[in-house]
């Protein structure tokens, strides 16, 4: 993942985690899906729970949600990495025998046993619960890559599928597909206008407007490039035409023909002889002006004729040619 993928994830997640629900319903279901791809837990006489995010905003979310929730103080902890390229680690502690209720409540764990992720996946809380998903575990590449890709990792294939039926309830469009990653399965989208859509839902607009912006920006040089691309084509495909426009004009030339055609004729042969880049739009524009009114049709018809005209004298010098041998 480049450095630049690493910061636009962060900034969502930022974001993501500055909109902070007002209901405690809300509060809960994200703290709840924070805590469950975020957290562990070391059992024992004295619990604790290590909730571990790279992103200081997330971290003081996660402060501010136990202490309001819950009334607990929780400890930071700050962790560094042994590689130096390698961000903080931003560690929220708690600990006490108030764990184990604190987690149930949550409904994340049940004693000591897991509680089913699909039974968290419902209308009334799933915009919350996915948001502390994915400030758990999402990641987002930068819009300006070449190539849109939104993830979530899980623990568990039944734990992924129960999301992706909860948001494919939520909004169709929300086409999210399931893939094996080493140990964990990660749910994805891979569609810029789905990604973009589905930052708006769980509650960050400004990335979602940035990857709409910068989608926008790349359609527009898209479709400039394969305008050029097309432009390219013409022209080449003008000049081709102009090159077996000016062979049939010099055989006519050669045998002093110019006489057999009308003056309209004329006046194309010697505007084709003049400009060999134009095309017949451009070559009847040319003859307008100069008082002949002249169509598209009108050139193509009279440089026709010159071809016909051409090719029955070339075949008549190579009957002769033949006849002599």
């Amino acid at each position: 993942m480049t450095h630049a993928t690493e910061t636009f994830a962060k900034r969502v997640k930022s974001e993501l985690a500055l909109n902070q629900p007002q209901s405690r319903r809300g509060q809960r279901a994200l703290l709840s899906g924070f805590v469950r791809l975020a957290a562990s837990l070391s059992i024992g006489s004295n619990p604790i729970l290590n909730l571990r995010t790279e992103v200081s905003n997330a971290a003081k979310l996660a402060f501010n949600l136990f202490r309001s929730l819950y009334s607990l103080t929780p400890v930071f902890v700050f962790e560094r990495r042994m590689r130096f390229d390698k961000p903080m680690v931003y560690v929220v502690r708690v600990s006490g025998e108030c764990i184990y209720d604190v987690m149930e409540d949550l409904r994340a764990l049940k004693n000591l046993r897991p509680i089913p992720l699909r039974s968290l996946v419902n209308e009334d809380n799933i915009q919350r619960f996915v948001q502390g998903l994915f400030i758990a575990a999402g990641s987002v590449n930068s819009p300006e890559s070449k190539s849109y890709f939104l993830e979530i990792s899980f623990p568990s294939a039944e734990d992924a599928q129960a999301v992706v039926k909860g948001l494919s309830k939520v909004n169709p469009r929300f086409c999210f597909r399931i893939t094996p990653i080493r140990d964990r399965w990660m749910i994805y989208l891979k569609r810029s206008s789905e990604i973009a859509e589905f930052l708006a839902w769980m509650g960050a607009p400004q990335a979602a407007l940035e990857y709409e912006n910068a989608r926008a920006k790349k359609d527009f040089f898209n479709s400039e490039n394969r305008l050029n691309i097309c432009l390219a084509h013409n022209l080449s495909k003008t000049l081709k035409t102009a090159e077996e426009n000016i062979r049939y004009i010099e055989i006519v030339k050669a045998h002093n023909l110019e006489r057999r055609l009308d003056a309209k004729t004329q006046a194309v042969m010697r505007a084709r002889v003049a400009d060999r880049e134009a095309n017949y739009a451009e070559l009847a524009q040319r003859l307008t002006e100069t008082g002949l009114p002249m169509t598209k049709s009108g050139v193509a018809r009279a440089l026709a004729t010159i071809r016909e005209l051409a090719l029955k004298v070339s075949g008549e010098d190579q009957k002769d040619s033949a006849e002599k041998k």
